[in-house]
């Protein structure tokens, strides 16, 4: 989590957050994810409502 303020700037820029892979692992990025947006006060919901948070999963 050591680059959490360069996320969070890629962020509000708008980058998109792409999670390709296993249900386990997409979770624990998305609560990864969640504690670093609490600052900006938005979450995984309204990012993904945005098109900036994408799952692939299985």
């Amino acid at each position: 989590m050591e680059d959490q303020v360069a996320v969070r700037q890629m962020i509000e820029k708008g980058a998109q957050i792409l999670v390709c892979g296993g249900r386990d692992m997409a979770a624990g990025v998305r609560q990864v994810i969640e504690v670093m947006l609490k600052p900006l006060r938005i979450d995984v919901e309204t990012l993904r409502s945005r098109g900036q948070y994408l799952e692939d999963v299985y």
